[in-house]
């Protein structure tokens, strides 16, 4: 894929993620959907929605930020400016996928994603 492409993937992750933070905030999503005025099993099912929403939504933030940390990765090499800056942004996404996977609760996947080693997909 070309490099044009991994900024705006690395955003529409972000995007995703900020979307799966907000979801389930305090303020919104899955403890709004239990204080609808539903009673008994609907509120049960509204929770339990805007729970699976939110973990679809660290999915595919997952996957997109994947993607994009792909993309950087090979086109970071060399010594010319281009190749610095996608480093430099690779750094970025690598950062963001790690807030994903903690987001998530996979702290250990987390660590690897930081330190730059290979990430085992199993989310």
């Amino acid at each position: 894929m070309s490099i044009h492409l991994a900024p705006i993937f690395h955003e529409y992750g972000i995007t995703l993620l900020a979307k799966a933070r907000a979801s389930s905030s305090i303020f919104g999503g899955a403890e709004d959907a239990g204080d609808a005025g539903l009673e008994g099993q609907a509120s049960d099912a509204a929770v339990a929605d805007a729970a699976e929403e939110q973990g679809q939504d660290l999915v595919h933030a997952h996957d997109i930020l994947d993607l994009a940390r792909a993309i950087y990765e090979a086109n970071s090499s060399g010594d010319s400016e281009a190749a610095k800056k996608n480093a430099f942004r690779l750094a970025q996404c690598r950062e963001d996928l790690a807030d994903c996977m903690m987001e998530s609760g996979e702290t250990a996947r987390s660590k690897l994603c930081i330190d730059g080693e290979a990430i085992p997909s199993s989310m």
